[in-house]
């Protein structure tokens, strides 16, 4: 499940997670370049254009539906 919070809520967000034995892990922070990049480390390991993003999760289900037909 991927979880987007504010800066200021996301130690919280982890706190509550650990004390429900919650795996919690953060990934990366919000910009205003639209783009997602999620790092290994301190190394870029997935950099992608939100709006292909959007494209994909927009067409999922119609192309599910076409390559069933």
């Amino acid at each position: 499940m991927l979880v987007s919070v504010s800066h200021q809520r996301s130690d919280a967000l982890q706190q509550a997670a650990g004390h429900g034995e919650v795996p919690c892990q953060r990934l990366g922070v919000v910009t205003a370049t639209p783009t997602l990049q999620v790092l290994a480390g301190q190394e870029p390991w997935l950099t992608a254009d939100l709006a292909h993003l959007a494209h994909i999760d927009e067409q999922a289900i119609p192309r599910r539906i076409e390559s069933r037909a």
